[in-house]
This record gives structure tokens, C-alpha cells and sequence, in this order.
């Protein structure tokens, strides 16, 4: 082989390589609690914390979650207008396939029986299992807006562990 065409081969090689591995199907996503780590937002904390399904959209080093349902954990991942996804990135570690993501914006929410106009940053980080299924952590930092009932909480937190695994295309 040419030496031309050999380096020719290794820059393709070099350039296909940061998309190789991000191996996460685009997809419904179906997300279980496996565990809840804090939730400052209830008066009586749940057992559990149900997530809603979210559409996921993979590509290169970029990643889109839009959640879709309603639910406990809705306020902080879908609102009343406009997109609400959170977009991240893969990160670069070669012994595990990882992502984060992160959106703000603000929604009204439920805190302690007060229905409350919040500013929520919702973020996940991740860990990719195979090309269907990841799990992770997703925290949503409610802060309250000035224009909030003076009874709602000034800020609060909820955060937990899951498990995704793709349901539908």
C-alpha cells in the first residue's frame, strides 16, 4: 500500500474514532427508581419517585432526553410551554461509555402543598449499559421565583437513582 494511501486510512481511522462506542439507540426510553438519594420537595418523602418515558436522540458525542409524561418529577423535566429536553454529552473515558445532560427553565411546581413558581435545573449523569439501556442519576434544583408565594420553600432538591432501557423506536 502507498504511503498516501496509508495515511489517508489513519485519519479516517482517527476521525471515526470519538463516535465509536457511543452506541445508545435513538428511541422511548422507559426509566424505573431504583433508589431515591434526597427529596427536600415533599412534606412526606415517597417510597419511590416515578419517572415519566423519554424520547432519547443520539449522535456523535451529543445526547437529547425529552421527557413526555406527567409525574412527580415532571415540573423539573417538562413544563407547560416549549422544549424541555436536557442535551449532553458523551464524555471522553475509554473504560466506560458515560454521559451527562442538563436543562433550566421555569415551571410551576408542587412543594409541600403549595403550588409554586420555581426555577429547576434538572441534570443526569449516566452510564451507558449497552445500546438499549443506561442508568444513572437525575437531580432537579428548584429555586423559588420572586414572584412565588411567599410559603413556598426557598429552594429545594430532589434527586435519584434509575435505570433506563429502551421500549419502542
Amino acid at each position: 500500500m502507498c504511503l498516501l494511501a496509508r495515511k489517508l486510512l489513519a485519519c479516517a481511522v482517527l476521525l471515526a474514532l470519538p463516535a465509536c462506542g457511543r452506541g445508545l439507540e435513538n428511541g422511548t426510553y422507559a426509566f424505573t427508581t431504583t433508589g431515591i438519594r434526597q427529596d427536600s420537595c415533599s412534606v412526606e418523602p415517597e417510597a419511590t419517585l416515578p419517572l415519566p418515558e423519554a424520547e432519547v436522540e443520539s449522535a456523535g458525542d451529543s445526547i437529547r432526553l425529552e421527557f413526555a409524561a406527567e409525574g412527580p418529577l415532571v415540573p423539573g423535566l417538562t413544563g407547560a410551554s416549549g422544549d424541555k429536553a436536557l442535551i449532553g454529552r458523551y464524555l471522553p473515558d475509554r473504560e466506560v461509555e458515560r454521559f451527562i445532560a442538563d436543562a433550566t427553565f421555569d415551571v410551576v411546581r408542587e412543594i409541600q402543598g403549595f403550588s409554586c413558581f420555581v426555577f429547576a435545573h434538572s441534570s443526569i449523569e449516566a452510564r451507558v449499559r449497552d445500546d438499549e439501556s443506561f442508568t444513572g442519576r437525575l437531580r432537579i434544583d428548584y429555586t423559588r421565583r420572586p414572584e412565588a408565594q411567599p410559603e413556598c420553600l426557598p429552594a429545594c432538591i430532589v434527586e435519584v437513582d434509575f435505570d433506563a432501557a429502551k421500549i419502542g423506536d
